[in-house]
């Protein structure tokens, strides 16, 4: 936002309060010898700044006025605080107690006065935009809203492959039937052999290896026919969803039991407690206390088991049991081909034939459960339960819709009647004075908010249509499976289906929007605190080549002075850097920018603590030009982002991109992290160069040694960490 500058500029006069404030203890005045205090001439430079802030704070509240009237009422009402502060009064008074040198208490408590008047001013200018906590909230809607549609959607997709398949003649429970009929046949020959072969040798055992073979290759046919049934997306392909499972009411899978949970969980629990009950009661009358006790318990973890286990496999799924009955047909087979060989060798095999016959009745038990299963399933009445039961749940998201979407629209009326009288008053002031200004308020009131509240009414959540149309189309689909009709379902639980993925795509688009929005302002408020402290930085680098002209050694007081204020004013930049990267942080679409935002802090407060030390050569400067070029890069990137996002608008380019893109795109941050490898190159040269130096600090070039190959491992590993996002890893 174009008032962010004035904020910036505010914040650089806080720190410069702060640097007076901070030496001034340590030069005292000298206008008695004819000399200017640096004390009053950077107060009275301060002056100039505040008064030089104002007049642009009054010209940018005028421009803003209709493009941003919130923006221009945050600079009014600083400009007012600043007013009745007397913020001008009181720099007047500082700089007169500044002049006498028995003052200078005074003067201290004045400064630290006026820093809370400013700070004040400053909270003012940076309250947060109501616009931006609507933005966040109503990302917050959406995001909701979409889960729940996908919710829906998941839903209405498993009910109808049930639908479709209980309106198919060749179902897959009817094929189930089938199957169970081949498995039934087979168990029949299985037994004639088994009662064959007892106490078969020699000859008689090897005549019965061809049709043991026969049988076992037939259960092996079957075997394949089955696991094909199990495979089959309609009806059953939910079982597979780790999200779903497809009963009656779209419940989740965790909910319905796979042998943990569920239906098994939950008759594995009442079984427990009748079992226990029973027990302790019986118990309890034949043995007393103790015994009753111990009978409840054992009865209690039996009764568990036993019901457990029972729940257990009815909570299993049709999917699910059809592939135990696979496993079982596989596991047949396998004993029926050693039956064969040992029965070809004339050796009477009845253990491998009898294992064969319980694994084909237990194939076969599971199949019918599976079949009692899926024709429930198939059930059209329990499907039109479903469906009217998914038709209520769409209804009530579509009235939460329409709720939000009200709730924005007055709103905006009431945004529209405000600005809409603002505007009127002050056309009517202009052309007819105070009367005129009263109608033109009382009319541009009533026009704004007729307009607003028109906005409002038209306002509507994304998909909210759409949500109102699948739920009539459910509706149909409902009476038609009341009607025992599912193949006319099925074509409305299709357009119920498209209706779902269309509201999903209106939310999708409305907050990628909204992301947009809020990357732009990001974006273009990082801009602008890098521009400022560019600018700062700048300063201090100059500032800095200024007191290294003074031989080693050799510094006075005024270069130590000096130092000390440029130290003052880079950790203050070092906090502006992490104000940056908090913003960065709690954005965190990012990987290499925030990294670079952390090594700026960095870099920052190391040139503090060595601008406080007087260590102002090769190597602080190295490390100050590093911070300069770093900054500019990061102005750089930004500036093409946006010119890239501006440019994008209205395009249908957009239209295509992903749903959520990152502050910067990938290429940028690659710049980056290229340009901070170069960085480090430079400096590790400048160290070296350094080290050859006859009067050289051999202690701190080692600390800045290890300083920079700490910088190369992180440049590394962020650069391995792009890598396996790259990846998917």
């Amino acid at each position: 936002m174009r008032a962010t500058r004035d904020i910036l500029v505010l914040t650089a006069l806080m720190a410069a309060m702060s640097c007076v404030t901070a030496t001034q203890a340590q030069s005292p005045p000298s206008d008695a010898d004819g000399t200017v205090n640096p004390l009053v001439a950077k107060q009275q430079m301060i002056r100039d700044r505040i008064a030089r802030l104002e007049d642009r704070m009054f010209r940018l509240r005028e421009k803003l006025q209709e493009e941003e009237p919130e923006n221009a009422a945050r600079l009014d009402n600083a400009l007012e605080r600043s007013g009745e502060l007397g913020i001008n009064d009181d720099v007047a008074r500082i700089i007169a107690l500044l002049k006498m040198s028995n003052q200078l208490d005074q003067a201290s408590d004045q400064q630290q006065s006026l820093m809370e008047d400013l700070n004040s001013m400053l909270k003012s200018l940076t309250r947060r935009s109501s616009d931006q906590d609507e933005r966040e909230e109503e990302i917050k809607r959406l995001e909701e809203m979409k889960k729940r549609v996908e919710e829906l959607l998941q839903q209405q997709e498993q009910l109808r492959n049930k639908t479709g398949n209980a309106g198919d003649k060749g179902s897959k429970s009817k094929r189930l039937g089938d199957a169970i009929r081949r498995l039934d046949a087979v168990i029949q020959q299985q037994q004639q052999l088994n009662q064959q072969g007892q106490g078969a040798q020699g000859q008689g055992a090897k005549g019965q290896s061809g049709e043991q073979s026969e049988v076992a290759e037939a259960t092996r046919r079957l075997s394949e026919d089955v696991k094909k049934l199990s495979d089959e997306p309609a009806g059953a392909g939910t079982d597979k969803s780790s999200d779903g499972e497809g009963a009656p009411g779209g419940q989740p899978q965790d909910q319905q039991g796979s042998g943990q949970s569920g239906e098994g969980q939950q008759q594995g629990q009442q079984g427990g407690q009748q079992g226990g009950q029973e027990g302790g009661q019986q118990s309890g009358q034949q043995g007393g206390e103790q015994s009753g006790q111990q009978g409840g318990q054992q009865s209690g973890q039996q009764g568990g088991q036993q019901s457990g286990q029972q729940g257990g496999q009815s909570g299993q799924s049709g999917d699910q049991q059809i592939n135990e009955a696979a496993k079982s047909l596989d596991q047949a087979h396998q004993q029926m081909s050693e039956a064969a060989d040992e029965l070809s060798e004339g050796n009477a095999s009845p253990q491998e034939q009898k294992e064969a016959l319980d694994k084909l009745r237990d194939a076969r038990e599971k199949l019918a459960e599976a079949k009692k299963k899926l024709e429930k399933e198939e059930d059209p009445q329990i499907l039109a339960d479903a469906q009217r039961e998914l038709a209520e749940k769409t209804k009530a998201l579509s009235e939460q819709a329409q709720s939000g979407g009200q709730q924005g629209g007055q709103q905006g009326g009431q945004q529209g009647g405000q600005q809409g009288g603002q505007q009127g008053g002050q056309q009517g002031g202009q052309q007819g004075g105070q009367q005129g200004g009263q109608q033109g308020g009382q009319q541009g009131g009533q026009q704004g908010g007729q307009q607003g509240g028109q906005q409002g009414q038209q306002q509507q959540t994304p998909g909210q249509q759409q949500m109102d149309q699948a739920q009539q189309h459910m509706e149909k689909a409902t009476e038609d499976l009341d009607d025992n009709n599912p193949r006319d379902a099925t074509q409305d639980q299709d357009q119920a289906l498209q209706q779902l993925q269309d509201a999903l795509a209106e939310l999708e688009e409305a907050l990628k929007q909204l992301r947009e929005e809020e990357q732009e302002e990001i974006l273009r408020d990082l801009e602008d605190r890098f521009r400022i402290m560019l600018a700062l930085q700048i300063e201090i680098n100059d500032g800095t080549l200024e007191v290294a002209k003074t031989e080693k050694g050799k510094f006075g007081r005024a270069e130590k002075l000096q130092s000390a204020e440029l130290a003052s004013k880079q950790s203050d930049l070092a906090g502006k850097a992490a104000k940056c990267l908090h913003i960065l942080e709690e954005e965190g679409t990012t990987v290499v920018f925030p990294t670079i935002l952390e090594q700026l802090e960095e870099d920052m407060n190391v040139v503090s603590k060595r601008l406080g030390e007087l260590k102002v050569y090769a190597v602080t400067q190295s490390l100050q030009d590093a911070i300069r070029q770093t900054l500019e890069d990061l102005v750089e990137a930004i500036e093409k982002k946006r010119q890239e996002m501006e440019q994008q608008q209205g395009s249908q380019q957009s239209a295509s991109a992903p749903q959520e893109q990152p502050l910067l795109p990938t290429s940028a941050e690659l710049k980056l992290l290229k340009a901070q490898q170069v960085r480090v190159y430079n400096r590790t040269g400048v160290i070296e160069a350094e080290r050859t130096e006859p009067d050289a600090n051999q202690e701190d070039l080692k600390e800045a040694t290890q300083a920079v190959a700490k910088r190369q491992k992180e440049v590394a590993d962020i650069a391995v960490e792009m890598r396996d996002l790259e990846r998917g890893e």
